[in-house]
């Protein structure tokens, strides 16, 4: 049970796909004392529009994954029975985030991460670009006359 597996799955962005948990499962490992995760999700690709069924994962928690495996990994142990403090044990993400990821979890019931909202644009892309290309033909322009054009 090794991280090779791993690396042959696509990464695939938050933006790109959905997916629900169909099982998951806590084992030891056999060599050592380590968790080590079985999951097989189901994803619904937003650029294919297409279910995409992925073999069933094998990733020891001492291994470096992507965002999306490290809060899968959290919730499958939460889900099991361990405590924050016994995750954090496993080095995989520090304690304050994997409570954070706990309580995200359970508000929304699900992995993906929430896109923050930031602050709103003042001007589009558009009119940036058009600016853009004002200021190029006339560098002398100020730009509170670039704001009045």
């Amino acid at each position: 049970m090794d991280a090779h597996r791993l690396a042959l799955i696509p990464p695939l962005t938050t933006q790109q796909c959905t997916g629900r948990f169909q099982r998951e499962s806590v084992d030891r490992d056999k060599t050592g004392d380590h968790p080590v995760i079985l999951i097989k999700t189901q994803l619904q690709t937003t650029s294919f529009n297409r279910r995409v069924v992925l073999e069933i994962i094998v990733l020891t928690l001492l291994t470096m994954v992507t965002c999306k495996e490290t809060h899968a990994a959290i919730i499958v142990l939460h889900t099991k029975g361990f405590t924050g403090k016994d995750v954090a044990a496993s080095k995989i993400a520090p304690k304050s985030t994997i409570y954070q990821i706990i309580k995200n979890f359970k508000e929304s019931g699900s992995i993906v991460v929430k896109k923050a909202s930031g602050r709103p644009r003042k001007s589009s892309k558009c009119q940036d670009h058009l600016l853009k290309l004002i200021q190029l033909q006339d560098r002398g322009t100020a730009s509170a006359e670039l704001a009045q054009e």
